[in-house]
């Protein structure tokens, strides 16, 4: 809808526009003087000459200048529908992406080392007929971080601890050719020092401990083999082997 009142008040012509529910004020000034504008004209004519030249730019001199229109605008209420919405709470303005910073618990903490590593890899022969018992033994050791020599039966065992020096035999007590117990009495008695030779068997017997006993084994571990036991007769042929 638009709306335009004019009206005139001394000597100021006044408008008033309403165009789509804005008002626009404008004042205009200097209309006295151009509605004597035409008599200026017809003195000039009769031939008054440069006198009334003179007295019409006086007048135009001390005629207050013409203001320049000003326009007053009442601004357009914004309606809620179309307002843009406001950013959360929780975000700034023009958010930039911060990179992660490294801190204690977000770095990998280092592998711990294993006791293999922080000493002489710790030699190892392990003395087992059955391919399953080896593959297993063999595994074992490898989650303890070990590796191992392998003898398929007793004979092969002295051959083998004769030839190199071993800190730790796993001693299986009944392979063909020759069995545990004579494998362990041959090797203490040839070596000296003598490795550690564990008995490692399914035999839970009392003979066969007093027989590992009289021949001079370290200890005793039944299958299936714990871990954990294990791992301590590893311990302590290390510890035999740096003490001699």
């Amino acid at each position: 809808m638009s709306l335009i009142i004019s009206f005139a008040s001394g000597g100021l012509v006044v408008t008033v526009c309403l165009v789509g529910g804005v008002f626009s004020i404008f004042k205009a000034a200097g209309w006295g003087r151009k509605s004597n504008a035409p008599q200026a004209e017809n003195e000039n004519e009769a031939g008054s000459g440069s006198p009334t030249a003179a007295k019409t730019s006086e007048d135009e001199s001390s005629a207050p200048k013409a203001e320049a229109p000003v326009a007053y605008t009442r601004p357009e209420p914004v309606r809620e529908d179309r307002a843009p919405a406001a950013p959360p709470a929780t975000q700034t303005p023009r958010e930039r992406p911060v990179a992660p910073v490294a801190t204690e618990r977000s770095v990998a903490p280092a592998p711990r080392r294993n006791i293999a590593e922080d000493l002489e890899a710790l030699r190892i022969l392990v003395a087992e007929d059955n391919p399953i018992n080896r593959k297993v033994m063999q595994l074992l050791l490898r989650r303890l971080g070990y590796e191992a020599d392998i003898a398929v039966d007793g004979q092969q065992a002295v051959e083998m601890a004769t030839a190199k020096v071993y800190d730790a035999i796993l001693m299986d007590l009944h392979m063909p050719r020759m069995g545990g117990i004579e494998a362990t009495e041959a090797i203490v008695t040839r070596l000296d020092p003598a490795p550690r030779v564990v008995a490692v068997t399914a035999d839970v017997t009392q003979q066969a401990k007093e027989e590992c006993q009289r021949v001079g084994m370290a200890a005793y571990l039944t299958k299936p083999v714990d871990s954990n036991l294990l791992l301590h007769e590893l311990k302590q042929a290390e510890a035999h082997r740096l003490t001699g």
